[in-house]
């Protein structure tokens, strides 16, 4: 059996403020490969590039180990 493609989408908005960026990121993920069904998350605002970046890790690391997880599920029959 092959497994089906998944994948997320990290949208990273940025708006130049008076003493600070403000970054909004927004994440999804495709719960099938044709993309019909995605999870959205609730947009996070911050105006740290740090803390930007450790969202974007934290997604990138929870994608990973979701997919990790969803081809497990998918070899042991569930």
């Amino acid at each position: 059996m092959i497994d089906e493609a998944m994948f997320g989408v990290c949208t990273l908005r940025v708006e130049v403020q008076p003493e600070h960026l403000l970054i909004t990121i927004t994440t999804s993920r495709a719960l099938d490969a044709s993309a019909q069904r995605m999870l959205v998350s609730r947009p996070i605002a911050v105006a740290s590039t740090r803390a930007a970046l450790e969202l974007t890790e934290d997604f990138l690391h929870s994608l990973g180990v979701w997919q990790e997880g969803a081809n497990r599920s998918h070899r042991d029959g569930r």
